[in-house]
């Protein structure tokens, strides 16, 4: 946390509603078999996130609510390697949201990021097992950098 973010230009975020297997174009240079959802209601910030992960994987999913993303979740829950979710959003915070995650998916990595006062999350994020957590404004390199890390970590650990 730095403070040399990487910017990127905001662009639309795709809209998917098909089976996971049919999506993306196979850049060698990509994890392309590397899927990752990310949960943010704020579009902007979002749109950041997901241009800067689609340089590792063209298989990044976005969302703006939670709920949402949590039925999308139900679905595709064995194609995910990691989840990404803000803390504060409208209807549903990004802990609630990822409980009902590992509820579904023990073994699945998550990330927790937040732009506002950590030391009042630290006995829900031990509880939790969140795996990582990044703190608002953060790198996109930082970002992937950490998320490398742990595409690293499965290889070698599958491999």
């Amino acid at each position: 946390m730095n403070g040399n973010s990487t910017r990127f230009a905001s662009k639309s975020i795709r809209k998917y509603s098909g089976n996971l297997s049919d999506y993306g174009n196979n850049n060698k240079e990509k994890n392309n078999d590397k899927f990752i959802m990310i949960v943010d209601d704020d579009f902007e910030i979002l749109s950041l996130i997901k241009s800067g992960l689609q340089r590792k994987s063209d298989r990044v999913f976005a969302f703006t609510d939670p709920h949402i993303a949590l039925e999308h979740f139900k679905i595709n829950s064995s194609k995910y390697d990691i989840v990404i979710s803000d803390f504060r959003m409208p209807k549903m915070n990004g802990i609630e949201f990822l409980e009902n995650v590992k509820r579904i998916r023990s073994d699945i990595k998550i990330f927790l990021m937040t732009a506002f006062e950590v030391d009042d999350l630290k006995s829900l994020i031990a509880s939790l097992k969140i795996d990582e957590f990044f703190v608002k404004p953060f790198s996109i390199r930082e970002l992937i950098a950490t998320v490398d890390k742990y595409y690293s970590i499965n290889i070698t650990q599958s491999g």
